[in-house]
Order: structure tokens, then sequence, then C-alpha cells
């Protein structure tokens, strides 16, 4: 195995805790603007330090942009 391949992988405490903090990321953006958190989209933005938030509708035919957040800190 690869120098490269030992810096990249994850423990599964570490995943974890990525999952953990995505969820209550959702959980902000959802009570923020009163949505779903199964509904809201996330995109990174070019610069890869925020995500582009949006929702979309019950169809999922029409998707809203909400705003811009700061990439939360999974250290």
């Amino acid at each position: 195995m690869s120098e490269e391949t030992k810096n990249t992988e994850l423990s599964t405490d570490k995943v974890l805790h990525i999952a953990d903090v995505m969820h209550l990321f959702y959980q902000e953006i959802a009570k923020d603007h009163k949505v779903y958190k199964d509904r809201i989209l996330l995109a990174i933005t070019d610069n890869g330090k925020y995500f582009q938030a949006y929702v979309t509708n019950e169809e999922e035919t029409k998707i809203e942009y909400l705003q811009d957040y700061a990439i939360p800190n999974c250290a």
C-alpha cells in the first residue's frame, strides 16, 4: 500500500463522526428554512469552502436556492 493511500484512509469512528456532523448540519438547515431535511440538496462551491444549499418540493420538480453555508469542521 502506498504512502498516499495510507494517508487518505478513514477509520470507522471518523466516518461515523463525519456522518453525525453532517446529520446535525442538515437539521440546522431544515430548522433555519422550515423544510424537511430529506428535501435538502448540497453542492460544494468552486472554492471548496461553502455548501450551496437547495431544497426540492414534494414532487422533486422544482429546486430552490436557500443560501450558502460554511462547510462544517469534521475534525
